[in-house]
């Protein structure tokens, strides 16, 4: 998994596709926005989510139309594999997704993030729902912390009556380096809570200690489970951490 060691993120490139087969191409993805929370984009306006038409890959077979009367050819149409068919794509520009997760009517919930307004180096949570039959953009979220750091999403989770928790790193106090982040939003993109799930003092008063979620999961019980990278600045070689907490 990619390690964050400081306070700037780097945008990493990524795409949502529509699968009638199995294969996935990268394409890039940053923007610009008022800060803070917000409001969701819904349907109604515009969006920045675009939906590109592809064309199905040809099946191959051929046919032999000469004058000796031989019938269709039967031979392999693609001996080393025909390429699935790609039924379309849509690019967000300015933003970075890092990982998604499929809400129960089949929309699909993208965690990451993307530029600040101001300050373009750093970075803000970035959460965004597309729909299934067609792609587009249903809203997105942004969130940039209290000390308006670089605070980013690595990993989303989508419960079973539709809310969605997410989770990364955020500088929340000043003074101190980044601590695990894990936010709380409703089906309709509306944010719950947030917090960093007790581990600021992981080590006391340590502020040169970097802390992020990297993955998220819920037990049968409704536990909460993640885990994520925790590293002394200047990173050199991180650890992993991995916690179990109550609903």
């Amino acid at each position: 998994m990619p390690v964050r060691c400081s306070a700037t993120a780097r945008a990493v490139p990524f795409v949502w596709l529509l699968l009638a087969g199995c294969a996935f191409d990268a394409l890039g993805l940053g923007s610009t926005q008022d800060p803070g929370i917000g409001s969701a984009e819904g349907d109604s306006g515009a969006t920045s989510g675009t939906l590109e038409p592809t064309t199905a890959a040809a099946s191959g077979e051929s046919t032999d139309t000469g004058d000796t009367g031989d019938t269709a050819d039967t031979s392999e149409p693609c001996p080393d594999g025909c390429p699935p068919a790609i039924a379309g794509h849509v690019v967000v520009v300015g933003r970075a997704g890092y990982a998604l997760a499929l809400e129960p009517g089949g929309d699909v919930v993208v965690a990451g993030d993307r530029a600040q307004v101001d300050y373009e180096p750093l970075r803000d949570v970035w959460l965004a729902r597309f729909a299934s039959n067609d792609g587009q953009l249903r809203w997105e979220q942004r969130y940039n912390g209290v000390e308006r750091r670089s605070d980013f999403a690595r990993a989303v989770v989508v419960l079973d009556d539709g809310r969605i928790v997410t989770g990364g790193g955020s500088q929340e106090v000043q003074g101190r380096r980044q601590d695990v982040w894990v936010g709380w939003y409703d089906a309709d993109g509306m944010a719950l809570k947030s917090g960093n799930l007790g581990t600021t003092k992981w080590d006391g008063d340590n502020v040169q200690l970097d802390d992020s979620v990297r993955s998220l999961a819920f037990g049968s019980g409704g536990e909460l489970i993640a885990g994520g990278t925790r590293c002394q600045v200047p990173c050199v070689v991180p650890d992993a951490w991995l916690g179990r907490f109550d609903r």
